[in-house]
């Protein structure tokens, strides 16, 4: 006659199956669910409306310190439409950049000074910088002056006056981590964001006063690390099919060096002592 199993088997047995029915109970739906991870949390400075979070974050920017710099801005060059691009510092508080591009440019306030070749400099009897006056430039100011239409600090401002701002997500500029927002930027806010009244002008002029297309990542200071507007050249028709956009990254928050300082009026020439040039380049 077979034996039976003995209780403690039995009671071994029981408990190993009611084991497994409450795992298999909890991967259906039981009350012994997994927890979830919970994902990264969003920084303080760039919690709340959009629209507030990057006004907020472009008037911090721009009243804020210095900071390392790379500008591309669209022109147009013998009727076809190119880039002109530099990279540098700039001082937000005091309203001074540099930037090379290539050759070395300097900003004061309004006031832009180029270095001039070494052959254009020997003819202007040794005079080494071309001033230009951002608001009084005329249809002969040479390429790159174009570059300080789109104003690095004038560019940050504007974006006080963004609109219709939508959080993208989380991407890295530069190595550092930052949060994507999109909108647009309505010229007729611009004029009212305290910007420069040229600048103003010109930005309404080149988007025919519509809203256009702007990008911009912050960190989770609240600082702008880069700056995208869709803005056509100042001069000149944009060809078809072309999207012409100006970018602005900015990096090195208060370790940039600002030390330079402005040229000597002894070493300065105006824009009209150019047109006595020939072959000297821009």
């Amino acid at each position: 006659m077979a034996r039976l199993p003995k209780r403690s088997t039995l009671v071994g047995s029981a408990v190993t199956l009611a084991a497994a029915s409450s795992m298999l109970l909890s991967g259906c739906g039981g009350p012994a669910k997994a927890t979830v991870p919970a994902g990264p949390t969003l920084a303080p400075m760039l919690q709340g409306d959009p629209n507030r979070v990057v006004a907020a974050a472009a008037g911090r920017t721009a009243t804020g310190g210095n900071a390392g710099i790379t500008l591309t801005v669209p022109v147009m060059q013998d009727k076809a439409l190119s880039t002109v691009s530099g990279e540098g510092a700039i001082d937000f508080s005091g309203d001074r950049l540099r930037m090379t591009s290539p050759n070395e440019e300097l900003q004061f306030g309004r006031q832009v000074f180029v270095l001039l070749p070494d052959q254009a400099g020997a003819a202007l009897g040794g005079k080494k910088w071309v001033q230009v006056d951002l608001d009084h430039t005329s249809a002969s100011s040479p390429d790159p002056f174009s570059l300080y239409a789109f104003e690095p600090r004038q560019l940050v401002t504007a974006a006080t006056a963004v609109k219709d701002a939508t959080m993208v997500g989380a991407e890295p500029v530069r190595g550092v981590t930052t949060q994507h927002f999109t909108g647009h930027l309505d010229p007729a806010a611009v004029a009212q964001a305290g910007l420069e009244p040229t600048f103003a002008k010109q930005l309404a002029s080149a988007t025919k006063n519509q809203p256009v297309p702007m990008d911009v990542w912050l960190d989770d200071a609240g600082m702008i690390r880069k700056l995208t507007v869709a803005l056509p050249p100042v001069r000149g028709g944009v060809p078809a099919g072309a999207h012409p956009e100006a970018s602005l990254e900015l990096f090195d928050y208060g370790t940039a060096d600002v030390s330079f300082t402005q040229p000597s009026p002894a070493d300065v020439v105006d824009t009209s002592a150019l047109g006595s040039l020939s072959g000297s380049g821009d």
